[in-house]
């Protein structure tokens, strides 16, 4: 199952990658960042920075900026690794097999690697718990490190068990290794049937990509026993010639 999850996560990526033409520019109230549309998606939720500040209930550390249109703004001067909890999404109405909570962000002086994190919580009979990290060298789940304008960030997650019932919670975290300030835009909670990647494009590619690499893992496999055939047979050849040479040898001063 684990091996099914990250390859259908694989195919998640390569369709984000793929999917360059769904991108539209944000408008004028809200934060400048271009937005990836996925095929067929479908919003389940919006969590409102707005909406939370006015009854109290933004996260902890985090400030409402309304100069970065109503972002929240996490500060952090300690030197200690800390995981900052940002929102808790209890039951969402998830009925896909494939979500993803994106948004965008922006930083300034964050030392080391930091990231954040979506904690996928499933109730019985599966009663397991599974994360999505923005690990990644670039993109929409690049680290966090340095300083950067106003960039997308995507947290997805896919399910190909259809025995797996739909997630019961989801916590978003933000982990900073040390110092740094970071804004955090509204979350958008979307979904969307795996059927929706695009056949043409992004699964035709993942599939050539997983031939090709079965071909040449098959054609170093053999390249590997020919060599190894190969090798065991010189080292014979070889011990027999010595054998031969030292036969000849003894023979020779038998005759003598």
């Amino acid at each position: 199952m684990t091996r099914t999850l990250y390859r259908n996560f694989c195919c998640l990526i390569i369709v984000l990658a793929l999917s360059s033409d769904g991108f539209a520019q944000g408008n004028s109230t809200t934060v400048p960042f271009k937005k990836t549309l996925i095929p067929s998606e479908k919003q389940v939720l919006k969590v409102r920075w707005d909406d939370l500040a006015k009854n109290g209930q933004l996260p902890k550390f985090a400030e409402l900026d309304q100069a970065e249109a109503g972002a929240i703004k996490i500060v952090r001067s300690a030197e200690n690794p800390q995981s900052i909890p940002i929102a808790t999404i209890e039951r969402p109405a998830i009925r896909q097999r494939a979500y993803m909570l994106r948004g965008a962000i922006k930083y300034e002086g964050v030392l080391g690697d930091g990231y954040l994190e979506m904690w996928n919580h499933f109730p019985e009979p599966k009663a397991v718990s599974a994360f999505t990290r923005t690990m990644g060298a670039n993109g929409p789940m690049g680290w966090i490190q340095g300083d950067s304008p106003w960039r997308e960030f995507h947290l997805p997650f896919m399910i190909n068990d259809d025995s797996f019932p739909s997630p019961e919670k989801l916590e978003v975290n933000v982990f900073l290794p040390k110092a740094g300030t970071i804004w955090i835009s509204d979350l958008e909670l979307i979904e969307f049937p795996i059927s929706s990647m695009n056949p043409t494009t992004p699964a035709e590619s993942f599939a050539s990509w997983a031939t090709w690499s079965s071909i040449l893992v098959t054609v170093f496999a053999g390249l590997g026993c020919a060599l190894g055939v190969l090798g065991t047979t010189l080292w014979f050849k070889r011990a027999r010639n010595k054998q031969d040479i030292e036969l000849r040898r003894m023979q020779s001063l038998d005759i003598e």
